[in-house]
């Protein structure tokens, strides 16, 4: 408990005497940058009230299951049916004591909270060590046991943890197949439009008469170059089918993971799932990439096929025409041959143009993929709850370490502390420690063993070299208004004993009558003014004890600080002294001035 034995709001929420939604709400709000509406909580609670709770002991290490195929670790904290299960098995708990600082004590080491004792925390210690998590942490160091990526890697930023989105799915070839649907008449290629070859303008007067010999008719269809329609268009190639498959589910992995990275699943909402996603214009620009290169190669396929196909119709067509020409004009076959091919050529290009350009645009009406059926193809693997942790645990690249990891399973080795507290009982144990830690230090040092020495960090000497610099700051400044003080004083001193000198002028005159020296006038006022001396020396001391017992009153009441003021009967002595001497000194000139006046003049002073 605190000083004053109050509890926290949070310790409360902790303990399970609050409810715990309302900690969410508050928590939930703030991380929306709402108002947060703070439940007031004036209730008073008894030691029996805290005695009486009872928790459940969950180990770090059991929030997390492992998965066999896929190989990874599956965070499974925010699985509501596991965690209560978890809890359910969990071992027993019970507050065993409340603290409440004596009210006498000027400081407290426990701050208000709840505390473990050593025996529970040395059992979760050894419990988190049988997990077999740990051990497979503490088999192999340099590799992250969460992600299977090296600490090495993580750092670099590279490395692959082998994610295959594809052994997420398996997919139906026959569903697949269903899914691309073609429509043989929407390929028909008009012919009519495509201008056919016309030779109709060869130049056969010097054949022998034109007309003798009939030009074929060069007018065709897709059936006349014996091309079937339903086999211009062939399937989808497997390997195109898997690349679009893994594309697919890598994205849709890539959402899982940009969603829950985003807080949805904090935040309680459910993803898309893969039936849902396909319907997204990222699946749809995934399936278009694949789709759009399938219909160039197929466009490509049927411009090669068509090739072909007419350039054997030609042959036919050109041997059956030059064989009949050959029998009339043998001797200008040549000629005719040549402007038969160069018109061929021109035509036959315009045609292909035509043909492709008709090809190229039919191809897209002929070709339609069924996005339910598509969807369908895919067969999850896994559930979507599975699923998410499998893709949060493969993909996350935490900044981790080796030991942050075992720390955050529990796991602690008590042979190998990583600080080691020590508490002296006084100022000079304290030193006793820290020479030892040097003198060794020192001699790791002479022997080339750098690695081997200790690191310590002396927490009261720091805090008090920071506070003894702080003092010595301040007294600094005090002495420095002291010294000021002390001067104005002295001169002061100087004054008035001139004053007196001036006033004491006759005085002096007869003295020196009578048969006073030099000296004797000096003497007197030098004895004056360290009488002067003395006295303020003494009422200053003086004042100064009788002050101090009514400051220490003071203060060991307020702050329970006895003796906060004194003053040692030696420093009283030394600050008596210097007053005299500071007086002393502040009057030799003026003593002087005395001691040199002529008597004559100053008797004749009234």
């Amino acid at each position: 408990l605190g000083r004053d034995g109050t509890v926290s709001d949070f310790e409360l929420y902790v303990l399970g005497i609050r409810d715990g939604s309302q900690l969410d709400a508050m928590v939930r709000q703030l991380a929306n940058e709402e108002t947060v509406e703070v439940v007031a909580d004036d209730a008073t609670y008894t030691v029996e009230d805290l005695m009486g709770v009872q928790m459940k002991l969950v180990l770090a290490a059991d929030y997390y299951t492992y998965d066999s195929k896929h190989d990874v670790w599956m965070d499974k904290s925010d699985d509501e049916a596991y965690m209560a299960d978890l809890i359910a098995n969990g071992e027993d708990l019970n507050v065993v004591g409340v603290i409440q600082p004596n009210e006498e004590a000027t400081s407290a080491f426990l701050t208000a909270g709840v505390y473990y004792t050593p025996e529970l925390v040395e059992h979760l210690v050894d419990e988190a060590g049988k997990s077999e998590i740990v051990k497979a942490q503490l088999e192999d160091p340099k590799v992250d046991v969460f992600n299977g990526l090296t600490f090495e890697e993580e750092q670099e930023g590279e490395g692959d943890n082998g994610f295959d989105p594809e052994s997420l799915f398996s997919i139906d070839e026959d569903a697949m197949a269903d899914a691309f649907q073609f429509d043989e008449a929407a390929l028909d290629i008009d012919t009519s439009a495509l201008g056919g070859i016309d030779l109709s303008g060869l130049d056969l007067s010097g054949l022998g008469g034109p007309g003798q010999t009939e030009v074929p008719d060069m007018h065709f269809t897709l059936e006349d170059l014996g091309i079937d329609p339903s086999t211009l268009v062939q399937p989808m190639p497997a390997e195109t089918v898997e690349a679009m498959t893994q594309a697919l589910a890598g994205g849709y992995a890539a959402y899982l993971q940009q969603w829950a990275q985003s807080g949805g699943q904090a935040a309680g909402e459910e993803p898309l799932t893969f039936e849902e996603w396909m319907n997204t214009e990222a699946a749809q620009a995934i399936v278009s990439q694949f789709v759009d290169g399938y219909t160039a190669s197929v466009t490509q396929q049927v411009m090669e096929q068509v090739t072909e196909a007419m350039s054997v119709y030609m042959n036919q067509v050109m041997t059956s025409y030059a064989t009949a020409v050959q029998q009339q004009i043998q001797a200008q076959m040549q000629l005719l041959t040549d402007q038969i091919a160069a018109q061929i050529e021109t035509q036959m290009q315009q045609m292909m143009a035509n043909v492709t350009t008709q090809l190229a645009q039919n191809m897209q009406n002929a070709i339609s993929i069924d996005a339910d059926a598509f969807a369908g193809a895919f067969q999850m693997n896994v559930d979507e709850e599975t699923l998410s942790d499998l893709i949060l645990a493969m993909l996350s690249n935490s900044d981790t370490s080796y030991e942050g990891n075992l720390a955050r399973l529990g796991y602690a080795s008590l042979a190998e502390p990583s600080e080691i507290e020590i508490y002296p009982r006084d100022f000079e144990a304290k030193q006793s420690i820290i020479d030892i830690l040097d003198a060794y230090n020192e001699r790791m040092a002479d022997e080339g063993a750098e690695e081997k020495q200790i690191s310590y960090t002396d927490v009261v000497g720091t805090l008090m070299t920071s506070v003894t610099t702080i003092i010595n700051m301040i007294s600094t400044m005090l002495i420095a208004f002291v010294s000021i003080s002390l001067v104005v004083s002295s001169i002061m001193i100087g004054i008035i004993t001139y004053i007196s000198v001036l006033e004491r002028t006759k005085e002096i005159g007869i003295l020196r009558a009578v048969g006073a020296s030099r000296g004797d006038i000096s003497a007197i006022f030098d004895a004056e003014t360290v009488i002067e001396g003395l006295a303020a020396g003494l009422i200053g001391v003086g004042v100064t004890l009788f002050a101090s017992i009514f400051v220490n009153i003071a203060v060991l009441d307020i702050f329970d600080v006895p003796n906060i003021m004194q003053l040692s009967p030696v420093a009283a002595i030394v600050l008596i002294a210097i007053s005299v001497a500071l007086s002393f000194i502040a009057g030799l000139i003026p003593a002087s001035s005395a001691a040199r006046k002529d008597p004559v003049e100053a008797l004749r002073t009234e």
